[in-house]
């Protein structure tokens, strides 16, 4: 995507317009760079959703753990 970005961007001057819109629409209208682009997007959700659910079970974890000591502080009568 760069290449074309950069080959429309060096053209310059009158009637340039028309050849930097055409090089822009070729690469656009290639379906193999949405394939990519979907793939990769596919991957990176992915893995934010791995280490949100990672996040959401160490807390979850956290969470419990100090829940679990309050509730034997009480049942052995060791709350001030």
């Amino acid at each position: 995507m760069r290449d074309s970005y950069d080959a429309a961007i060096e053209l310059g001057g009158d009637g340039s317009d028309k050849p930097r819109k055409e090089i822009m629409h070729r690469k656009f209208s290639d379906k193999f760079l949405f394939k990519t682009f979907y793939r990769e997007l596919q991957k990176r959700f992915a893995g934010l959703a791995r280490d949100l659910e990672r996040q959401v079970k160490d807390a979850v974890s956290m969470r419990l753990e100090i829940i679990q000591e309050e509730l034997d502080m009480l049942k052995d009568g060791t709350v001030a």
